[in-house]
């Protein structure tokens, strides 16, 4: 017969007098998994450091921490001793205890520090406060939001100030609009008071100030100004898409002897919306507007001939404007400059037609190069 092994004495932990600091929050390491001993040592190491912890699991208990077990086992064992899921009791991981330990103090409950009950559609709470403020991620990657959104007042007066921001090209403050706005429409419930944006990521100072305004007043008037705006509206009736790019030009790197498909001046590549003629929507049976591209660009005043003449005539003679210059005159014409090899010198140009002139060409209109 083997030997019968001895079971392992538990060790005793010594329990004191500790000071409760924190009275607000209670305790509960649940053995499952975590064993007698461990849950004895954390128990009193949390009890040193001035927490709360009960040994039972009793309606006292405000955080239940997990170490090691399934989020279905968890919950199956939960319910069986008869807890149920309430607003004021979170069911955390082991890491947030460890976090609070090292810190000495209950640090913020986070997302992922939840144990979600596998059974329940989380998609569905009863309120957008019942949770603590980071149980709302900052990333909209982590957010469920769907089309029904509860907070449409509050969400439209910030993507209005949102798209005047993108208009005018102030990026910062569009963007802290549009998260804004995004953190409100994935709310599971309409917003009832100002002080439940406390627990929300994402609500800049500006932000919080005109949902401030439109719960006293019912509206936002920094938004209806720009609603009324005629230089907004016609932006939105018309801009169906706009991309900006800054400028990269640098006078010391000319000449550049590679043709590159696009200069180095600011430019904004545009969609817009145009009305179309009543008699044309009536013969092809379409929508009354049609899209249409619109690029502009912002050379500096003395590179505007040469971006004028780049940006004027068909691929083909532009193409070959540039090869001329260069097999028959000697001379690298891009958008930007026109470069003497013999002399090495940039030729100044205010007109098209001093370009014209440089290369001893005659001048061609505009109208006149569709090669």
């Amino acid at each position: 017969m083997l030997p019968t092994r001895k079971r392992r004495p538990e060790v005793a932990f010594p329990r004191g007098h500790e000071e409760v600091k924190f009275r607000d929050l209670t305790l509960y390491l649940v053995e499952k998994r975590m064993g007698k001993s461990r849950r004895n040592f954390l128990s009193n190491l949390a009890r040193t450091k001035g927490f709360c912890v009960d040994d039972a699991l009793s309606g006292n208990v405000t955080h239940v921490v997990s170490e090691g077990n399934t989020a279905q086992d968890l919950w199956n064992w939960l319910e069986e001793q008869g807890f149920g899921e309430t607003r004021d009791t979170h069911v955390l991981n082991i890491s947030w205890f460890t976090e609070s330990m090292s810190a000495g103090r209950p640090v913020p409950v986070e997302l992922r520090h939840y144990i979600q009950n596998p059974a329940v559609d989380h998609r569905s709470c009863a309120h957008p406060s019942d949770k603590p403020e980071s149980a709302v991620s900052p990333y909209a990657c982590q957010r469920r939001t769907t089309l029904d959104n509860h907070n449409k007042i509050f969400t439209d007066a910030l993507e209005v100030l949102a798209e005047n921001m993108e208009f005018i090209g102030n990026r910062g403050p569009c963007l802290a609009f549009r998260r804004a706005a995004s953190v409100l429409k994935s709310l599971c419930a309409p917003l009832q008071h100002l002080e439940e944006t406390h627990r929300l990521p994402c609500l800049g100072e500006h932000s919080k100030d005109i949902l401030e305004e439109i719960f006293e007043c019912g509206s936002s008037s920094r938004a209806e100004d720009i609603l009324n705006d005629e230089r907004y509206r016609t932006m939105k009736n018309i801009l169906l898409y706009s991309d900006f790019q800054d400028s990269t030009f640098d006078l010391s790197q000319l000449p550049n002897h590679r043709f590159e498909a696009m200069d180095h001046f600011s430019k904004c590549f545009l969609i817009v919306k145009l009305k179309r003629e009543q008699e044309s929507c009536e013969r092809e049976a379409s929508r009354d507007w049609k899209a249409v591209r619109v690029d502009l660009v912002a050379p500096p005043l003395e590179r505007y001939a040469y971006a004028l003449l780049g940006w004027t005539g068909s691929t083909l003679f532009e193409r070959d404007l540039r090869r001329f210059a260069r097999l028959e005159r000697g001379k690298l014409l891009d958008n930007h400059v026109l470069y003497d090899k013999a002399t090495k010198t940039l030729l100044p140009a205010c007109t098209e037609e001093e370009i014209f002139a440089h290369l001893g060409l005659e001048y061609i209109e505009p109208w006149q190069r569709n090669a």
